[in-house]
């Protein structure tokens, strides 16, 4: 006997796999599927809004009963105290037993909230008895790469979701999420009638001292230096604005994306397929805008920044992370004309030696 289950991605026929960056996500290190198509497609949305993309709700087959009988599957059949403490250690990128499925549940808004409370040092622990009876979705997570073999991705199956399906309002699927998770779904503007508010400057100010404390603890950095670098950052912009969700990830997930944007510049989100670093970003930015103003092939663009050593230029002007690119095709421009300049020079130069 099988299952249907639904991943969210960007790609069509998403090959399964275990991604590193899951270690700090809701269901820990793993691959994570619902068997539910309207939860799935919500998820996709979130991701639609915050990545800028189209994607596909991927359909799998998975061998749930030969699973159940040859591997080692451990399942919440409520979401209690229990459960609580397995997605809190998940979050905290903690082990917790030698499991190749979880099945699991997804988190509701008020479920955030008290993760959010339960991962500082500074609050107390919530019981969460009193939120058995709130709906949520199932989740079947693949810990193991030989779980991974139960699945088997159904050709042509692919839902597409685009941008301009987001604000679904009235249909089916926007009621279906109220009653699953308790709120409206990511797109909707008035959520205030569901009687669960976003988080308030007051959830973030607890989020920002969580942030905070992981990083200050992982770097050994003084707190007033790093909470500078926070509200300077990409990852507090992606934080305060509400439509991207981004404060439903852990508090160790954003501590470790701060760690990132400062080693790097760039980071990578718990549930992102894949993100190029942020100097490779600013270069294909760079090039682009010269290749369109210049008329000239990718391969010509390339050839001239790699001459001139734009590339070094971009990186050096906008190595400040904390400082959106604003590229000027006249600075690039008077840039290689001066390089052209020296390198003639140079030429000469070498020539009468």
């Amino acid at each position: 006997m099988s299952m249907t289950v639904y991943k969210a991605a960007t790609a069509e026929r998403e090959k399964p796999e275990i991604r590193p960056q899951t270690i700090f996500s809701d269901s820990g290190l793993g691959f994570s599927t619902t068997n539910d198509f309207e939860f799935a497609r919500m998820i996709l949305k979130e991701r639609i809004y915050r990545f800028d993309m189209t994607g596909y709700v991927n359909v799998y087959e998975f061998m749930s009963e030969k699973a159940d009988e040859e591997l080692n599957v451990k399942k919440f059949e409520h979401p209690d105290n229990s459960w609580a403490d397995y997605v809190m250690d998940s979050r905290a990128g903690k082990g917790q037993g030698n499991y190749d499925i979880v099945y699991s549940f997804a988190p509701t808004v008020e479920d955030y909230l008290n993760f959010i409370v339960r991962e500082s040092s500074k609050y107390g622990k919530t019981d969460y008895d009193n939120f058995k009876e709130i709906p949520r979705p199932r989740q079947i997570i693949f810990k193991t790469q030989k779980s991974l073999s139960y699945l088997k991705i159904k050709d042509n199956q692919a839902q597409p979701v685009y941008e301009e399906q987001a604000d679904d309002k009235d249909s089916e699927t926007y009621e279906n999420w109220k009653t699953m998770t308790g709120s409206f779904p990511p797109h909707d503007r008035d959520i205030s009638a569901c009687g669960v508010e976003e988080p308030s400057y007051l959830t973030l100010e607890k989020i920002a001292y969580n942030i905070i404390e992981y990083a200050a603890t992982k770097t050994g950095l003084p707190c007033k230096e790093l909470i500078k670098k926070l509200y300077r950052s990409r990852v507090y912009e992606a934080l305060s604005n509400k439509y991207y969700k981004v404060w439903r990830f852990s508090s160790a997930a954003l501590g470790e994306m701060l760690i990132s944007e400062m080693k790097s510049g760039s980071f990578i989100y718990p549930d992102a397929d894949s993100i190029l670093p942020l100097a490779d970003d600013y270069y294909i930015s760079g090039l682009e805008m010269f290749r369109e103003r210049e008329k000239i092939s990718g391969r010509k663009a390339i050839e001239i920044f790699e001459k001139y050593d734009v590339f070094d230029k971009i990186k050096k002007e906008y190595a400040d992370y904390f400082s959106p690119p604003n590229f000027e095709y006249e600075d690039i421009k008077a840039y290689i004309e001066s390089r052209k300049k020296e390198t003639l020079k140079e030429e000469e130069q070498s020539k009468d030696r």
